[in-house]
């Protein structure tokens, strides 16, 4: 089969500008449509956004796309969503005032953006000091006993993209460096939230694959705490995850009788 494969992303993405790009990528999406795989990144990192800290980023506009799927959640959260007149510059101009002079900048020196691949992965950024260790692991405890907002949130999303024709959902594992989860004891919340997620995904319409996990990668396979090394570590998590959607779209196609 051919595959197309996008990217969608922005450093430090908040769960409000996921909703929207989301929402935006699948939004010509139609029954006759060839078939889409949204997959979306799931561990205790993610609980450290909180409501607050998700409502501050969602202000920022810093992703030149509005949508309703984005607007619900702000509402949930307790904000209050930038009114859409529809008509671009006005919608998105925090957007435009701070990429508009840079883009034209370019335009003018006939130079394309400079794609930012596997940007901490080669060496832009050195391991985390102690310290932001020690601040990225309290923040994960504290936010541990009210994982259950992080888990609507994510049926949240569930339910809007099912209603997206010939689409499915899968949240892929992210595991920390194995340094990073003894550092700061946090293996048994892993554990737990591993186990959590795949008893959801038996009742709802996602599912989850626990690839990093399969891949048994080691600290040597970490650039620092988050950020994988570019090569080997990256092509075992391709193979293990070329394997899951190998596996399900064979099942689905029994499953419809194809």
């Amino acid at each position: 089969q051919t595959w197309q494969v996008v990217v969608l992303t922005t450093a430090g993405q908040g769960p409000a500008e996921q909703f929207a790009l989301i929402d935006r990528a699948l939004e010509n999406q139609g029954p006759d449509s060839p078939p889409v795989l949204v997959a979306v990144g799931f561990g205790p990192q993610r609980m450290r956004w909180t409501p607050e800290r998700t409502l501050e980023f969602a202000a920022l506009r810093r992703i030149g796309l509005r949508s309703e799927w984005e607007d619900d959640e702000v509402r949930l959260l307790g904000g209050a969503p930038l009114v859409q007149t529809g008509f671009y510059p006005w919608d998105n101009r925090n957007f435009l005032l701070i990429n508009g002079s840079r883009a034209l900048v370019r335009l003018v020196l006939r130079q394309p953006a400079i794609r930012k691949v596997d940007y901490f992965a080669r060496g832009h950024q050195g391991p985390e000091t102690q310290e932001v260790r020690d601040t990225r692991g309290a923040r994960i405890r504290d936010s541990f006993p009210d994982r259950e907002r992080y888990y609507t949130q994510i049926s949240r999303l569930a339910a809007k993209v099912a209603t997206r024709p010939n689409t499915s959902l899968v949240f892929l594992e992210e595991t920390m460096s194995p340094d990073m989860i003894k550092d700061q004891s946090l293996a048994a919340i892993y554990d737990q939230m591993r186990r959590e997620l795949a008893e959801m995904a038996q009742l709802q319409p996602f599912r989850f694959w626990p690839v990093t996990t399969e891949a048994r990668l080691t600290i040597a396979h970490y650039h620092d705490d988050l950020h994988l090394h570019p090569g080997e570590a990256q092509d075992i998590l391709r193979t293990i995850i070329a394997r899951h959607m190998n596996v399900d779209l064979t099942a689905k196609g029994t499953a419809d009788g194809q």
